[in-house]
């Protein structure tokens, strides 16, 4: 599949504005069970691969790129193995574990819950000015048996990736990847099939505090100390706001509904 060629296909122009109109523009997909889902902060940023981006600032030529590619993950196992006790067993379960610590691959995280994709439509705060995209793909065949498939970097076209559960993060987020070769516009299914949704700028605080409701948040989709520690700070900054909110509206109210004066004389 070209994911550029699939983008700049005609299709109705779908805005997202609450949880329920994501739900709403699914249902109006074929094959709901077979899609997976990624969600941008940003509608500006691309759809592409870390290693594709790394490598189209690195290197102009074809072959470069899968060079480089082999050569990062070879110094990440070379250089991670006495942080880990036990060691991946395969370089499949090795580019998941880099791309798990930020290490550019040529995987592209999608995650089979579209209400986790909502919340990372939603999450960046510095990009409060911009709507946010949530991707919707339909492969079309079956993730790659990884067991048959010992070289991630052989791959002639875009391939659907169940990653093995090495991290929480992966279980609590229903990861799935997509393994991209650097040319992988010269490749693809005609089963495969590309949507995409903007979210509304204007309602990404309301979608993630209706996300929180329902269980969506930081704190459960990064499971760790950290989260729990940011979480508690935002539920003070909202908390705070509410706060501000109420206290101005009461503000506002005494201001239009002053109390009478008693000019009864005193006795």
């Amino acid at each position: 599949m070209n994911y550029f060629a699939s983008l700049g296909k005609r299709r109705e122009i779908v805005v997202i504005r609450s949880v329920a109109d994501l739900l709403e523009a699914i249902k109006k997909v074929s094959g709901q069970n077979e899609w997976i889902f990624r969600g941008h902060s940003s509608a500006f940023w691309s759809l592409k691969a870390s290693a594709h981006r790394l490598s189209a600032k690195a290197a102009s030529s074809a072959k470069v790129p899968i060079e480089g590619e082999r050569w990062l993950l070879d110094e990440f196992k070379r250089r991670a193995r006495t942080f880990l006790p036990l060691p991946p067993s395969s370089d499949w379960e090795w580019l998941v574990l880099a791309q798990h610590f930020g290490l550019p691959t040529r995987l592209l995280d999608w995650t089979e819950n579209p209400l986790v994709a909502l919340f990372f439509a939603v999450r960046d705060r510095n990009e409060m000015v911009n709507d946010g995209i949530i991707y919707a793909y339909h492969h079309g065949v079956k993730a790659i048996d990884l067991s048959s498939t010992n070289d991630p970097f052989t791959l002639d076209q875009v391939e659907l990736v169940r990653p093995p559960h090495l991290d929480q993060r992966v279980i609590v987020q229903q990861s799935i990847f997509t393994a991209e070769p650097p040319l992988y516009d010269r490749g693809g299914r005609q089963e495969s099939d590309l949507r995409y949704w903007y979210v509304s700028v204007r309602h990404k605080t309301n979608i993630r505090n209706d996300l929180a409701k329902l269980g969506i948040s930081e704190g459960s989709l990064f499971p760790g100390l950290a989260s729990v520690a940011l979480q508690i700070t935002e539920e003070f900054m909202l908390n705070s706001a509410n706060t501000a909110r109420s206290e101005k509206k009461r503000t506002r109210k005494s201001r239009q509904n002053p109390k009478p004066i008693n000019n009864k004389p005193t006795e």
